[in-house]
């Protein structure tokens, strides 16, 4: 955990938190619940997604690794822990898009923390601690 100091908060900063998973973590952006609407628009206005007849959002077909690629960009920040060939690799929405298709856990798990805390904005109107 790192130091708590006033004087480095800045309320207008974008909300983020680790996500471990074990022997990596990935550093996730906070979405309010008019964020991941605006995601949900932008999905949908390129073709990305379609509303089913439940009216949930479903990714078209052959469309899955645009999909990967905006939610790396709009949702994954960063990371630590992750290696290729022995050596630690920064991080970079392509990289992490290629994680999400390789790695359906790993998709999945931020897919969880992100509708987590859409869940708790929508609650009550602050990131979750």
């Amino acid at each position: 955990m790192q130091p708590l100091d006033f004087d480095q908060i800045d309320p207008e900063k974008q909300r983020e938190r680790w996500l471990d998973c074990g022997p990596f973590a990935l550093r996730i952006a906070y979405a309010s619940p008019a964020e991941m609407g605006r995601f949900r628009r932008r999905l949908l206005s390129r073709g990305i997604w379609r509303e089913s007849h439940q009216g949930m959002a479903q990714v078209n077909p052959g469309r899955e690794h645009d999909f990967h690629l905006e939610l790396a960009k709009g949702f994954v920040l960063g990371w630590r822990g992750v290696t290729e060939a022995g050596s630690e690799v920064e991080y970079s929405p392509e990289k992490m898009a290629a994680a999400f298709a390789a790695r359906g856990d790993i998709l999945a798990a931020v897919q969880e923390a992100i509708i987590e805390a859409d869940g708790f904005f929508g609650r009550n109107g602050t990131p979750p601690i």
